[in-house]
């Protein structure tokens, strides 16, 4: 499932998995020069953020705010809740080698619409991080 163990999670309604800090689980082996860590952990962390619909995934649908349709659970960069932060985060650690990241980063060159996870999202940050990633102050 790529993710961690969700202890908040309920086993009994289906296996859920949670990664809440995405890009330290990638710099932190890319700091370290880690190649093993990288392969263990920070690989199947840009994979879970490339696929699963938010930080909480489940292997079925899950009566709670996250996995609650069969739709959140399609594996699906373009609708997830991660944020364009993160993806140009994500960019930027791996030496931005991966042009592709900014049409997930900016879908049709928009900024991400994203739900919060615990807190709120700011529209400006995410913007300052699109100005980051293009040069354009409209994003």
């Amino acid at each position: 499932m790529k993710g961690f163990y969700d202890i908040e999670g309920d086993p009994k309604t289906a296996p859920t998995v949670v990664n809440a800090t995405p890009l330290l689980n990638v710099s932190l082996p890319i700091l370290q020069n880690d190649e093993q860590l990288y392969l263990s952990r920070a690989l199947p962390t840009i994979e879970f953020t490339m696929s699963r619909s938010g930080y909480r995934w489940a292997t079925d649908i899950v009566p709670t705010a996250f996995n609650a349709t069969r739709e959140t659970l399609k594996l699906n960069p373009y609708q997830s809740q991660f944020t364009t932060s993160y993806y140009l985060g994500l960019h930027r650690l791996l030496g931005e080698l991966n042009p592709w990241l900014t049409n997930i980063a900016l879908p049709g060159d928009s900024l991400r619409a994203v739900k919060g996870y615990s807190t709120d999202f700011h529209k400006w940050n995410q913007a300052l991080w699109a100005y980051r990633l293009t040069g354009q102050k409209n994003g």
